[in-house]
């Protein structure tokens, strides 16, 4: 088999879409931060690409609409950034430890938190082992774990 004739040495053949039109439309942005059309020209010798999905694929287009994805996104933080800031989260207990996430974390991650929270305490359990005047130990551990696993938890007075 001859080396030229193999596929991967072949180069890929793109469409020419070159027309030679003339329609032309330039921007500049001005000191001042406001937007000037420099020139414009609607001669085409082409049929025109009507709808925006189809223009966006334009190599010409394609830094501009990279711009408004970027500025899409950030108004999207921007916002989210503002409901922190602004709303409270909604509490499925009042347990200080919940209470206190609720202030210092994210919307995101309170939701989170939140998941993992509710599971822990809806699926933790304890058995008394002993209990006296100056300290008190328990067995913890999750109700779907077999107890060789569990921890044992002591708490003594300060008293």
């Amino acid at each position: 088999m001859d080396k030229n004739d193999s596929s991967e040495n072949e180069k890929k053949r793109r469409r020419d879409v070159r027309t030679r039109c003339q329609g032309k439309l330039r921007i500049t942005r001005q000191e001042d931060g406001k937007w000037l059309v420099d020139s414009f020209n609607d001669t085409h010798n082409h049929d025109l690409t009507m709808t925006p999905t189809k223009v966006m694929k334009h190599r010409s287009h394609s830094s501009f609409h990279h711009s408004i994805e970027v500025e899409s996104q950030r108004a999207v933080e921007e916002d989210e950034d503002f409901k922190t800031m602004n709303s409270r989260p909604i509490l499925s207990s009042v347990h200080p430890i919940e209470v206190e996430a609720g202030q210092c974390y994210t919307r995101k991650m309170f939701d989170t938190f939140k998941k993992e929270w509710t599971e822990a305490i809806t699926n933790l359990t304890h058995e008394t082992i002993g209990k006296t005047i100056e300290e008190s130990t328990y067995r913890v551990g999750q109700l779907d774990v077999d107890k060789k696993y569990w921890r044992s938890v002591t708490f003594r007075s300060l008293d």
